[in-house]
Formats: C-alpha cells, structure tokens, sequence
C-alpha cells in the first residue's frame, strides 16, 4: 500500500484548523449575539437608580433616576460640578448644528447641583452625550455607560412640606429600611426614634472606615467638630451612629470622616417611611431633655452655643449671631452673605428681613438643638428661586466649643478646601486658632489682655508678631504674598537653599537671619533677638526635645500642617491661617480668591486622558515617586490628566513618597504619555541624554521617545503660594503646549 502523500497530511491538517476557526468564530459570533440581546433589555416600567460611567473625569455624574415608561428610558442626571450649562444626546458637532431649543438645559436641586433629564437608548452600551462648557462656550464629546447591574428601585422623594408631613410617623420606636448613595457606607441596619415630632435614628454601617459623621454637608464639617458624630464599634467589625433626622423618604445630606485619608466625604441617606415597623412604644421621660430637646430657658437675647448649616450651591453662608427666646419660643437671627434673598420660608409662613448691600437678615422661628428645614427665595438667578436649607441652633446643649470667658463669638471663617485647621472670631479682633492634631491659640490684638478663666491649655500670642522665626520653609511664600515678611526675623533655611528671590533679598540684607536648622536652632538668638513665635514644619516632631526646649524659654511654637492638605488649594488656603495671625484677613480671602480663581478657570475644560508620571532618581539610583494619596497626583488629576500609578494599591498609601526599583517603575510607567522629573529635591538632568545617562531603560520610554518630558521647577515646594499656577502649566502641557509655562520647562 503506497505512503500517504505528505502534501494531503498537509491538506488535511489545514482543513481541521480552518473547521476550528470557523467553528470558534461562529461561537463567538453567536456569544456577542446574546450578549447584545441582553444589553439591549429594558427594564419595566417604573423608576430606578442607576450608576453610569463617564468617559471624561470632569464630567461626574453622582446621581441618576431613570424613568421607564411603555419602553422607552429617561434619565436625571445629577452632575458633581457647574461647569456645564447643556447637555445633548449625540455627538458635539450634532450639538453645534441643532437648534437651541433641542438642548437640555439643567435645572438645580434643593443642594444647589445641576441636573439634566436626557433620553437614553439603552443600558451597557456606549451612549453618545455632548457636554457645553459655560467658561470656554464650548461642546465637548462625552460618553456615558448606564450599567444595568445597578439598576434598584427608586421611591419618588417628597417635594412639598405637605408630603413630607404626610410621611411623617407617630411618636414610637422603629425598625425602618435605610439606604445611602454610596457602596462605601452601605447601611444594614436603622433603628428610627420618634419623639415629640422629632426623629433621630441609629443606622449600623458595615464594616465602616469612618471615624466621624456629621449631619451635613462635608464643607461644614470641618469648621463644626462639637457636632461630629463618633462611630460606636458593634459585632463582627460594623460601626452605629446615632443622628438627628430631618425627613422621612428624603436625601439627607451627611459627612463621613475617614482618618486615613483625613477627608470628609458628602453622602446621602434616606429612610423609607412604608418600610417602618415599630418595636416599642416611646420611652416616658422624666428628669432633664437631652440635646435633640429644647432645654427651658428664661426669656432674653443668647449668643449661640453653636450653629450649622447645610444646603445651596456653597456660595452663601448663614451665620447666627443672637437667639432671643421669649414666652418658650426661640427666635434666630439669620444673616445670609448675599442681599438677593427676598424672604425665608417656614412652611407656608413667609418672613420678610432687613438688606444691605452685602447681607439679608432675617427673624426666624426655630426649634433649639435640633435640625430643621427652611426655604430661602433668592434672586441672584434673574429669576426668583427658592433654596432648601438645613439649619441647627444650639444652644443650652452643652456644646460650646467656640465660646471663651468674656469674649463674645462672632463667625467661624468659612474654608473651601482647607480641612486642617479653624478660625474663630470674636469682638474686638481676637481670634481662636486650632490646628488639626495640634495646638489652639487664642491671638490677642495690639493694645488689649486676653480674658480671665482662658484654658491653659490654649497658647496665647500677641500682636504685632515682628520677630518670627520660620523653620516651615514652605510658608515664606505665603508671607510673601501678604507682604509680611517684615514679621519673620530668623529662617531655618540658609540663604543658599532659597529659591524665593524676596526671601534671598531680605537675607543679603540681614533684613531676616539664619538661626539654624530647625532641629539644631541658635537659642541664644532666638532670646536676643527677642522671638515671638517659632513657625515649624512636622518635621519638629521628630525632635521633641528641642520643641521643649524652645517652649522652656517661653517662646510659643506653632506647628504648620498644610502639606497635610489633601487638595492642593487646600495648602494655599492656609494663608488664611497666617492672615488671621497677622491682622491681613482681607488680603488672605483676595490672595487665595484670585488662586482659586485660576483653578476654577479649568474647570468645564477638556480632560485630556493623558498619563503622567513624576519622579526623580535618588543617588543610590531608586526611584522616587510620589504616593497616590499624595497633593501631587491630585494636581495631575485637576490639571485634566491621569496619574499613571492611580489604581495601583499599596502605592503610598498615606505616605507623601515611595521608593521604586528601576525595572518596577519600567514597567509601570513606560506607557505614559508625559514625564515630569521632580527637580524640588534631585539635581535635574538639563536633556534628554542626561535623564538616560541616569538609567538606560529611560530610552524604551514612550514620553522619551515623543520628546514628552518636562523638568518640574526647584521653586515648587516653596511656591506654596502659587499651587494653581502649577496645576495651569501641566494642564498646559497636556494640552500640547511647550512654551510660556513658569514652573515646567521642556527637557530637549
């Protein structure tokens, strides 16, 4: 029998590969079909919550409500930010072709947030969305995905004080379901007590990373520690916290603190009102109210124990600077910081207050220690609008935080970013400093005594401070920019290391002294040249005996905490701290406005999608990245890009930097489209053959290889006060440009 022909054994494997290829092909095919039939499934009809991903950082939806009637989809979209006045569904240039009348326009909720209601084609796929851009009149192209592994059903709130009366239970105790809007804080359980009309509830979270809560918004919390609600431990690692309730089957505005991070996050919790069951009747009281009650005071004007306030856009404040109670009724005095308020709601009863240019003031009845809701009709929209606010005055509740002997309280200052530090005011200038993890200090203007009875534990300071001494490199150029450096008599930090042409100025002309390092300072100095304060950094906490050593010789010393800030404009905003000790409040608030400005400039702008990396090589040739918790990798994000270590757990997880082997950062970072080379710390290489010269493997780079590396400036860590500037330039060099930046320069 003759030998098979090699050629047919050829033929006749070819023809089995094919066979599996096509068979493997036609499975796929049939797989991609099911997959697309079940994308292409509508819910029911009825209401729903639902996550959606967004394509661009700066395009965040944190809410959305879809509708679903006789099949076709509507969705609410609530953005995180204002930056975008119209939405359409297709693509920018569709946008710019239709006629305005076929774009959504948003509208504002109760929390002041801009919401659009857009129709959808359907879950899990790709829907085109185009976004315009109030600051730059501009239609971007957005993409959005409504993943239908989200979807819940949604129970329409109450919108009327009617309804929410009706929602309203009878006083008891009961078990009630609660939900909030994050998987971060997923409530599994809530105990609601009902009392008089007023509800509390004791919701169990699990497996919660949050030291605090706060019935509010996160913006508030910060500036209100006495209302900060501590978590209390259950079994099995779950965490209770027992809190004032507002509404029944509405979002109420709550912070959650976590320590690790050392940020406040904005969530919502709801209870639903068809889910109670009561448990027991309500407990008879006898003896003293607790502080959820209005404690019987006789009839006369208080200063407030504490006041808070949630709700709006955050660009007007409440403060309460009197309650008068007369015949059991208390009477707040509310003042808003805008005088396009026309009147105040409570209930159906409208109050009509007093204006002046800057302010509206108005007489409102409350309930004391407990959280209430009015309704504020503003007409700084064109239009009147009424804005939902939630209000709470205590007073007689114990809680006095703010208060000291014989002064009496005027505001705390209001920070937009900041979270490590507050300011209390008082009449006749004084003013209360406390530092996150730190000291209080009460600062006593020129010509006046601090008050009997003060707490020994808060460190007193004097104005005019004339003789400072700065070992906190960092805030020179916050004093710079207030004009102050008259006040600063010795630095820490020799001439030589300065890269703030004012701070070498005075140097040279021995306008301000070196004292040594911080952990080895001239104290025979510090006493000649009769040191009001010594200005450290947290690197003194590594040399607690000369911190002592310092407070021995009764100089005060106040620990700087700013590069703490989570936000990088929150590290600016400490220059309200030093404004606030220098008698230069106005200057502060114009300085970090003007900063703030510059940021809020880029928002609405296009996020590039581009990947960053920032590094340097040390001298024993590891690489030194920032950590992913760290301000740096957030101005990236500002800036409209990307972290290329975002995502990568472990990475500096609370630590400002991390040490890398060259062959991890390789394959971490080859793929990114940008370099910035850390120069505040490592000699910078001045080319591009310089940065290989330091590692081979900086060739293989793809920034390398695009000649898309930068040399970040040595000036950037002492630049405290110029933050925004270096978010601009690297939103700058995202978007392509080489020239012109102050703090980037391009390696050739």
């Amino acid at each position: 029998m003759p030998s098979p022909c090699p050629f047919d054994k050829v033929e006749t494997q070819m023809k089995k590969t094919m066979r599996w290829a096509l068979a493997s092909w036609l499975i796929a095919l049939l797989c991609l079909s099911c997959v697309g039939a079940l994308a292409q499934e509508t819910p029911a009809d009825g209401l729903y919550t639902v996550g959606v991903e967004s394509s661009a950082s700066m395009f965040r939806v944190v809410r959305c409500v879809l509708s679903v009637q006789d099949g076709a989809m509507e969705a609410t979209l609530t953005m995180s930010g204002t930056g975008y006045g119209y939405l359409y569904p297709g693509t920018s240039e569709e946008a710019s072709a239709a006629p305005e009348a076929d774009w959504v326009p948003f509208r504002e909720d109760a929390q002041g947030r801009y919401c659009f209601t857009v129709p959808i084609p359907g879950l899990d796929q790709d829907v085109a969305m185009a976004a315009y851009s109030k600051k730059y009149e501009k239609w971007y192209d957005r993409t959005l995905v409504f993943t239908s592994s989200t979807l819940h059903a949604y129970t329409p709130q109450p919108e009327t004080q009617e309804e929410r009366e009706a929602a309203s239970l009878p006083d008891g105790v009961y078990a009630v379901e609660a939900q909030s809007d994050s998987g971060l804080f997923r409530i599994t359980g809530c105990v609601l007590t009902v009392q008089d009309g007023a509800m509390s509830a004791r919701i169990t979270v699990e497996n919660s990373a949050y030291a605090y809560l706060y019935a509010g918004r996160a913006k508030d919390a910060r500036t209100a520690q006495a209302d900060w609600i501590a978590a209390e431990q259950e079994e099995g690692g779950a965490q209770a916290y027992t809190m004032p309730i507002s509404a029944l089957d509405s979002e109420i505005p709550v912070a959650t603190y976590s320590e690790k991070k050392r940020m406040w996050y904005d969530r919502t919790v709801t209870l639903k009102s068809d889910t109670a069951q009561r448990v027991e009747e309500p407990a008879a009281e006898d003896g003293a109210s607790d502080e959820t009650q209005e404690r019987a005071l006789e009839d006369g004007v208080y200063e407030p124990d504490g006041f808070t306030f949630s709700g709006g856009s955050g660009k007007v404040t409440i403060s309460c600077p009197k309650v008068t109670v007369s015949g059991g009724q208390a009477v707040a005095t509310l003042v808003f910081s805008s005088s396009k308020y026309g009147y105040v709601r409570v209930g159906e009863e409208q109050i009509f207050g007093e204006h002046d240019e800057t302010s509206s003031t108005f007489e409102v009845p409350v309930t004391l220690n407990t959280a209430g809701t009015i309704i504020g009709m503003t007409t700084a929209m064109s239009t009147e609008h009424e804005v939902e606010y939630t209000i709470c005055v205590k007073l007689g509740s114990g809680q006095d935080d703010a208060r000291l002997p014989g002064l009496a309280y005027v505001e705390t200052m209001p920070l937009r970013y900041a979270t490590g530090f507050s300011v209390d005011s008082y009449e006749g200038g004084y003013r209360r400093i406390a530092i996150e993890d730190g000291d209080t200090y009460l600062v006593v203007p020129e010509g006046m005594e601090a008050p009997d009875g003060l707490d020994p534990s808060i460190i007193v300071l004097r104005q005019p401070l004339t003789s400072i001494y700065l070992a906190a490199s960092s805030v020179m150029s916050l004093f710079d920019a207030l004009d102050a450096l008259s006040a600063i008599r010795m630095t820490g930090t020799a001439v030589e290391d300065w890269t703030l042409a004012n701070a070498v100025r005075a140097m040279e002309a021995e306008e301000i002294l070196y004292a040594g390092k911080y952990d080895k300072p001239d104290f025979e100095m510090l006493l000649r040249e009769g040191c009001d304060l010594a200005l450290e950094s947290t690197m003194i906490l590594h040399s607690p005996k000369v911190k002592e050593m310092i407070e021995l010789l009764g100089i005060p010393v106040m620990i700087d905490r700013s590069s703490y800030e989570s936000h990088p404009l929150g590290r600016t905003e400490w220059i309200k701290l030093y404004g606030a000790l220098l008698g230069r409040e106005e200057q502060a608030q114009a300085f970090f406005d003007a900063q703030a400005a510059v940021l809020e400039g880029l928002d609405g702008a296009e996020n590039t999608g581009k990947t960053v990396a920032f590094f340097y090589v040390s001298a024993n040739g590891s690489i030194v990245v920032r950590g992913v918790e760290d301000y740096v990798p957030r101005m990236i994000e500002l800036a409209g890009g990307r972290y290329i270590f975002d995502g990568q757990s472990g990475l500096g997880e609370g630590t400002a930097s991390v040490n890398m082997t060259p062959e991890s950062f390789y394959t971490s970072a080859i793929d990114a489209d940008y370099i910035i080379y850390n120069a505040t710390i490592a000699e910078p290489p001045e080319n591009m053959e310089e940065l290989i010269q330091k590692n081979s493997l900086f060739a293989d780079f793809k920034a390398v290889k695009s000649g898309d590396v930068f040399c970040m400036s040595k000036s950037m860590y002492q630049a405290t006060d110029s933050i925004a500037g270096v978010i601009a330039d690297i939103h700058a060099m995202l978007e392509g440009q080489r020239e012109g930046m102050t703090f980037l320069r391009p390696l050739e």
